[in-house]
């Protein structure tokens, strides 16, 4: 498609004419890089905090004390509280 010396933006836009289909995914990906370069711009404003790294232990990625715990030791310890609550009502 080649482009007269004398061209208008009304003549182009009669050569070019899109589809509603087309127009979304045009919209689409004019959205897609506006939230990415919005996101982009956020996280350089906005940086994370780097990581603390426990001087004697360099393999943890932080220096919190204990792992988290495994599923069946959060049912142990919600069975203990549930004991202890029972136990705290029957004493009243």
């Amino acid at each position: 498609m080649t482009l007269p010396d004398n061209w208008t933006w009304a003549e182009l836009r009669h050569r070019i004419v899109l589809t509603p289909e087309e127009k979304r995914v045009v919209s689409f990906v004019i959205a897609a890089f506006l939230l990415g370069a919005g996101t982009k711009c956020y996280r350089a404003a906005h940086p994370r905090p780097l990581p603390l790294i426990d001087n004697k232990h360099p393999s943890r990625r932080s220096a919190a004390t204990g792992a988290s715990m495994t599923p069946k030791e959060k049912r142990h310890r919600s069975e203990q509280r549930q004991v202890t609550v029972e136990e705290d009502g029957d004493e009243r």
